[in-house]
C-alpha cells in the first residue's frame, strides 16, 4: 500500500468530505412499497406521481433540458490505469513520476495514492431492455454480472442497477451480500425500448456521491439506444463530471449483419467506445464465454492496480465548461489511461 499526502495540513478523509459534486442529470426510480424496485412481471416498478420525491422532479425537469447541477470541489480526482508498451501494469511509481496538466497548464499533484487493501465499488449497469431480450443477449449479460460477483473479494462492494424505457431503477444498493443482489438478477425481467444516454447521465452522478474510493461503472449493453430524451453530448457531459470510469460491455449481434443492420450495430459500438474512453474505462466487445472472462480479468485488475491522484483546479475552471486533463507517466514512456477533463459550475 502506498498513500503520501502533498499537501500541508491536509488529509485524504477531510478532502473528499469536502468534495460534494450533486449531479441529478437522469433518473432512477426508488423501490416501489413491499414488492421492491420491481413490480410482479419483473420489470422495473412505476412509483407514479403521488410517490415522488424533490430529487424525482428535479430529474423531470433535467430531463426536459434544464440541467441541475451543483459542485463544491477542493481537489480534482484523477483515477490513473499505467501500462508499459506491452501493456503489462506498472505498479512502482510515485508522484514524483507523474507530470498533470489542465488545459495546457502544469498543476501540483496534492493527493497521490495506490492502495491496495482498501475495497472496490463496482455499479453493474444492465440494459433490461426489449432488444437486449430479442438478441438473446440478456440471458449472456446476467451470466457476466454472475461471473462477476464470484470473482469479487468478500469486503468488495456491488451495487445492481437496470434500465429499460425512461427508467433507471437501484434494485440493489452497495452491498456485500451477493445473496440479494443475485435474487434481483435473476427476478429482473426484459422489456420496452433503450434509453441508453438517459442511463449514462443518470448513474455516475449517483454512484459518485454515495461511494469514496475505488469505484467503477460496468454497463452491460448491447448499446442500441431508440427511446433517450438526451442526446449523447448531454449524457457524456454527466459522465465526465465525476471520477468514474466507464467499463462498456458491448455484447456484439451477429444477426444485424445478416438483416443489413451492420451500420446500426457499428455506430453503437462507437457510442460505447466513446463513453469508455472519455471516462477512463475501457471497452469490450463481447461475442462468447471467453471473451467475457478476459473481460472481467482485465477490469478487475485495473482497480487494482489502479492510480490515483489529485490537485486544486484553478479558480478559473469554475465556468461550467468542459476542462481537459492530461496526465503523462516516467516522461511519456507508459501508456496511461484516465478520464480526460472535467465540468465545475460557477
Amino acid at each position: 500500500m502506498m498513500i503520501k499526502y502533498l499537501g500541508p495540513h491536509r488529509s485524504f478523509s477531510s478532502a473528499v468530505s469536502s468534495i460534494s459534486l450533486c449531479i441529478l442529470l437522469a433518473g432512477f426510480t426508488p423501490a416501489a412499497g413491499d414488492q421492491g424496485p420491481l413490480d410482479e412481471e419483473g420489470h422495473l416498478a412505476n412509483t407514479g406521481a403521488s410517490r415522488k420525491s424533490k430529487e424525482d422532479r428535479e430529474i423531470e425537469e433535467l430531463l426536459k433540458g434544464r440541467f441541475v447541477e451543483k459542485a463544491s470541489v477542493d481537489l480534482v480526482m484523477v483515477p490513473a490505469v499505467v501500462a508499459d508498451r506491452k501493456g503489462r501494469p506498472v505498479l512502482n511509481l510515485g508522484p514524483e513520476d507523474f507530470v498533470l496538466y489542465e488545459e495546457g497548464a502544469r498543476q501540483r499533484i496534492e493527493y497521490f495514492a495506490r492502495d491496495l487493501s482498501r475495497p472496490v465499488s463496482i455499479a453493474f449497469v444492465l440494459d433490461v431492455s426489449g432488444s437486449m431480450r430479442m438478441s438473446g443477449k440478456i440471458g449472456t449479460a446476467k451470466q457476466a454480472v454472475r461471473y462477476f460477483l464470484s470473482s469479487l473479494r468478500s469486503f468488495d462492494e456491488a451495487a445492481l442497477i437496470a434500465f429499460a424505457d425512461r427508467q433507471v431503477a437501484v434494485l440493489t444498493d452497495f452491498t456485500r451480500n451477493r445473496t440479494e443482489t443475485l435474487k434481483y438478477l435473476s427476478a429482473v425481467k426484459a422489456y420496452g425500448q433503450t434509453a441508453l444516454n438517459d442511463a449514462i447521465a443518470g448513474v455516475p452522478g449517483m454512484v459518485n456521491r454515495q461511494r469514496q474510493g475505488r469505484k467503477a461503472i460496468v454497463l452491460l449493453t448491447d448499446g442500441v439506444d431508440n427511446y433517450s430524451t438526451l442526446s449523447l453530448g448531454k449524457a457524456m457531459a454527466s459522465a465526465r463530471s465525476v471520477d468514474v470510469p466507464f467499463y462498456c460491455i458491448g455484447f456484439a449481434d451477429e444477426s444485424r449483419e445478416l438483416t443489413g443492420d451492420k451500420k446500426l450495430q457499428t455506430d453503437a459500438e462507437n457510442v460505447l467506445r466513446q463513453v469508455s474512453d472519455e471516462t477512463g474505462g475501457a471497452f469490450f466487445l463481447i461475442h462468447d464465454s471467453n471473451d467475457m472472462k478476459e473481460a472481467v480479468s482485465q477490469i478487475q485488475e485495473d482497480l487494482r492496480n489502479q492510480y490515483v491522484l489529485g490537485y486544486t483546479p484553478p479558480s478559473s475552471s469554475r465556468n461550467g465548461k468542459f476542462r481537459r486533463i492530461a496526465l503523462v507517466a516516467n516522461n511519456g514512456r507508459y501508456n496511461v489511461r484516465t478520464r480526460k477533463g472535467y465540468v465545475l459550475a460557477p
